[in-house]
């Protein structure tokens, strides 16, 4: 979305048709794939909506907990060339596109209360699965960070942090942006 609240023109196209990608409650918006976070459903799987969308899953084994999906408009489905769920907290969709196939990477970070270990686990596993995408195909990583972003994160990270954040950052997000996330951009 820019600034407006209006819809930012795609750049990219699927199944012949402009494509919207967002993580935000879109129940009035126009879209095409969603990034689903805490989806709390058991196990790994795949279903259709009474609407004709297909929902891909991962959660955890036996509790009603963590858990990340795609849902992607009937409209679009014939596009999926894979969703590949690695984790409760990471799950890969691959879409057939023109003039590049387009990879998206949903991640579902830890919350605050994790171990500086089981962060660090995560984000190494991120950046793992990142490198296994092939430099053919636009690479997009979205998810829910549990990530608290002030303003003073804009000036070093213009374009990618904007200016109206609440409080003051902390360390991790500093950490996620500059060694993990873009070590494999780079």
């Amino acid at each position: 979305m820019n600034g407006n609240g209006s819809v930012a023109k795609p750049k990219i196209r699927v199944a012949k048709k402009d494509i919207t990608i967002g993580t935000w409650n879109v129940r009035r918006y126009r879209w095409s794939v969603l990034g689903l976070a805490e989806v709390r459903w058991i196990g790994i799987g795949k279903t259709t909506t009474n609407d004709g969308h297909t929902l891909w899953y991962s959660g955890e084994d036996k509790r009603h907990e963590r858990g990340v999906g795609f849902l992607v408009h009937r409209d679009i489905a014939r596009s999926v060339l894979e969703c590949r769920p690695i984790s409760r907290r990471i799950i890969i969709l691959r879409l057939a596109g023109q003039p590049f196939n387009v990879s998206i990477i949903l991640a579902y970070a830890p919350t605050s209360t994790a171990s500086d270990q089981e962060m660090d686990m995560f984000y190494q596993h991120l950046n793992g699965i990142m490198t296994t995408i092939p430099k053919r195909y636009v690479l997009l990583v979205i998810g829910d960070w549990n990530a608290k972003v002030g303003p003073d994160a804009y000036p070093t990270w213009q374009g990618t942090a904007g200016k109206f954040g609440l409080g003051v950052t902390i360390n991790r997000v500093t950490t996620c942006l500059s060694v993990q996330m873009f070590t494999t951009l780079s």
